[in-house]
């Protein structure tokens, strides 16, 4: 009885390594970059803060429709929220008061 539990432990710890193993091959540290090739030329360079557009002076008018709301549940009128106090939620499930 205590040879078959030996060979169970030893057979159990085999099995944990070669699954370690495949483990490791498929989601293990990924291979490392080769480097640049010959005759390709340099890298583009990171975009700068002084090539990317200004939009400082756009007014938030002209910002495509819906853009910057929340949308709301199909067939929900959307509720302005009130300037101070609470805000009720009510549903079938729950009755929330938000502050």
């Amino acid at each position: 009885m205590e040879t078959m539990r030996l060979i169970l432990i030893v057979a159990l710890a085999l099995v944990s390594i070669m699954i370690w193993q495949a483990w490791q091959q498929d989601y293990g540290r990924p291979a490392s970059a080769p480097g640049p090739v010959a005759g390709t030329g340099p890298a583009p360079a990171p975009a700068r803060p002084d090539d990317l557009p200004d939009f400082r002076g756009v007014p938030l008018d002209s910002v495509a429709p819906g853009a910057g709301t929340v949308p709301s549940a199909p067939g929900v009128a959307p509720v302005p929220a009130p300037a101070g106090g609470l805000i009720e939620v009510k549903t079938d499930v729950l009755d929330i008061r938000i502050n």
